[in-house]
This record gives structure tokens, sequence and C-alpha cells, in this order.
């Protein structure tokens, strides 16, 4: 890891507040800025959006160390803040519509919002597809992604090149077939786990029309296959148990097979068709419930939400010229530490040498690996109410201050 960016000191007129020179003001009143520049970012943390957790800590680093010079930016990892981490970043307009929810039984009309910027249109997918942690049998049998794609549909209806639906895991668990059936056209129909190989086929076939020239991206927090022990059936497995998860999981494998047969194949240097993945164990094709299947069947693209969303909202830029970033997660342990929020984070923030402080409500990495992962320094968040549970900004303001004093210099 590179040294921290060196400090250069600069001055700062207590009149005018502009940079010292010489043709500053006629006072003259000029002192050293030597205020420390921060880049604080968190994500969703105990029931509160990414947005409100990084302003509230952002509240109370000001309120300890008053001079320093903070810039707050809610993160996600594509399952939640989507939206807000690149309105925050790059505006855009929320736009209110109605698609069906899902997880429901029936499945039931909700209000949803989506952001358009530009030719992208942004979907949260928990939005029609419920979460993962409120799975049941019902949701995860019957459950359908015809919702999402209602969304979808609107969103290519509107004029978009590009749709964007960040996703972790949800309450359904129907690989896409519902999301496919609403952009063919077709009226939404739980339980599509049994379909024919002809209909389904058929389905393919027309959403891949109604979506040609549009990019569509899923962004995922984690990469899984669709099938085994690390796939979208086993994400279910601590709310609803083992053995039922492996019924979901072979119940998968007909649909799996045909969406993965679909898969346009690339064509390697020689110019002949790419070897095939085995159906249901390509990465990412498990993800949002097996949405990842549908996505690649259409073209698509399935990929990691840490590094997309700090990628999209140029995160490496934003720590340029700073002297410290301050990343807060509902955990730092190793695997956060390769590929989630704090991975893209330690990134960004290494393209210009700037210490990182990690904080998180439980620290299970090492000094080491902390070091080899870009981490300066990492801390347990303490303090009333934000050990565990639901957490209030407040209780985040309190909690922050301590850092802020060590940190201060």
């Amino acid at each position: 890891m590179r040294a921290p960016t060196a400090r250069t000191s600069r001055s700062t007129c207590t009149s005018c507040s502009a940079p010292c020179s010489p043709r500053c003001c006629s006072s003259r009143r000029c002192v050293p800025d030597t205020a420390v520049r921060i880049v604080l970012t968190a994500g969703d943390l105990g029931g509160l959006p990414g947005r409100e957790v990084a302003d509230a800590l952002a509240a109370g680093w000001r309120e300890a160390n008053p001079d320093a010079e903070v810039v707050a930016r809610g993160a996600s990892d594509g399952a939640g803040g989507l939206l807000d981490a690149v309105e925050a970043a790059l505006g855009g307009s929320r736009v209110v519509t109605t698609a069906w929810r899902g997880d429901l039984e029936p499945p039931t009309p909700v209000p949803v919002v989506v952001l358009h910027r530009g030719g992208t249109v942004y979907v949260q997918a928990r939005d029609v597809l419920g979460d993962g942690a409120t799975a049941t049998l019902a949701s995860a049998t019957r459950g359908t992604s015809h919702g999402l794609g209602q969304l979808v549909a609107g969103a290519i209806d509107g004029g978009a090149r590009r749709v964007v639906v960040g996703t972790g895991t949800p309450a359904t668990l129907d690989a896409g077939v519902g999301m496919l059936r609403a952009l063919a056209g077709h009226e939404p129909q739980p339980g599509d786990h049994g379909l024919e190989r002809s209909v389904l086929e058929d389905l393919v076939a027309s959403a891949r029309t109604r979506c040609d020239g549009v990019e569509l991206v899923l962004v995922a927090d984690e990469l899984v296959p669709a099938r085994g022990l690390r796939g979208a059936a086993a994400r279910l497995i601590p709310v609803l148990g083992p053995a039922e998860s492996q019924l979901l999981d072979t119940a998968l494998a007909p649909v799996a097979a045909v969406l993965g047969e679909s898969v346009p194949r690339r064509r390697d240097l020689l110019g002949s068709p790419g070897a095939p993945t085995p159906a249901g164990g390509a990465v990412g094709s498990g993800c949002g419930g097996g949405l990842g299947l549908a996505v690649a069947a259409l073209g698509g693209r399935v990929v990691a939400g840490p590094a997309f969303v700090a990628a999209e909202t140029d995160l490496v830029g934003l720590t340029a010229g700073r002297d410290l970033v301050v990343v807060l997660t509902e955990r730092i342990d190793p695997v956060e530490a390769d590929r989630g929020v704090l991975a893209a984070v330690a990134g960004a923030a290494a393209a210009h040498g700037v210490a990182v402080l990690a904080l998180g409500r439980s620290v299970r990495l090492d000094r080491r690996a902390a070091a080899t992962a870009g981490v300066s320094a990492t801390a347990e968040l303490t303090g009333a109410g934000v050990a565990d549970g639901p957490v209030t900004a407040d209780e985040l303001r309190s909690a922050i201050g301590r850092h802020a004093l060590a940190w201060r210099w």
C-alpha cells in the first residue's frame, strides 16, 4: 500500500475565506489551513439507508472536529441503497411507477420508485421481490419476478438504452421467468418452475426481441451460481432450512437447463463458439433468486455490486486530494475486505494513496490482513444502541465522536 498523500500547507484568509494570494482582500489576515479532508461513506445499517447513515456520521464527525472538511456519501453493494448512491453522485430524477409485488400472495400492484439519469434507468429489485430475510416457502415456490419485468419493460418503452437492476437475496426464486413473461407481454402466473421447454424458449425469444439494443445490467451483492451449495436456493437456508432449500434447488434444475442453453455463446479468437457453461453453474447465474439466468439469456451482464457502484459513482475521483477515507459497514471481515463495499472503497483510496479507516459493528480482520487489503486501521463502532439491531441517526452521530477526535491533526 502506498503511503498517504503528503500534506501541503495552504493559507486561507479569515475575512474572505479565499486561498491566500497577492490579491487577497485588504485585511490580509491569513492563517494556515490544516483541516483534515475526509470522505465518509457507509452502506445500509440497522434499518437506516446508507445515505442517512453517512449523513449522521458526518454530522457527528463535524461536532467532534469542527475544522474537518467532510464529504458524506452513501455506499451500496447492489442489494440496497443503489438509487441513493447514484443520485448523490450523479443526480437524476426519481419517478414513481406501479408494478406487481411478487413475494405477496397473491401478487399485488404497489408503487415503486426508479431513478432516471440520461439514457439509464436504475431499479432496486427488492422493492418488487421482497427480502430473503422474510422469505417463506410460498414466496419461494409461488413468488414471481413479473413486477421486475414490468419495471424493465417500462424503462425500455420510455427510451432507456441501459437498465441497471440492483439485487441481493430476494424472497422469490423463479429464476427470472416472471420477468421474461412480463417482457414478452404476458400476464403474471405464480409458480413458473414447471413450464414446458417450448414455452420457456418462446418467452426467452420474445423477451430478447423486446430488449434488443438495450444494455441490461444486474448488479448483485455477491456473485453466486444458480444451483449447488452456494446457489440461489442455498441462500434461503437461514430462513427455510436445508431440507426445503434442497427441494427448491432440485425444482430449479429444468428451468436452469433451458435458460443456460439460451445464453448467447461468445466466440473465441478463431471465430468458433466458446465452450458452453454447465447449466446453473455459471458465476452470477443465481443472483437475485436466479435472475442472473434470465439476464444472461437476454444477453445482459451480471456484475459484482460494490465494484460496479464504485466505478459508476467515480469513487476514485471523489478520494482525490483527501487525507482520509472512512467507511462503515455491518461487519469487517476477510470476505468484506476481499469483495464487499470495504474492498471497493479501499481500492478507490489506494489510487491516490489515501489512508482508510474501516468501522464496523463487528471486526474479524487482523492487522496484517487489513494492511494487505489497503486498510490503514479498523475499529468497532461502539456506543448505546449501535452494537446490533435497529439504530437511529442520533445514536450513530454520538458513536462516531471518539473516532473523529482520534483522527484529528
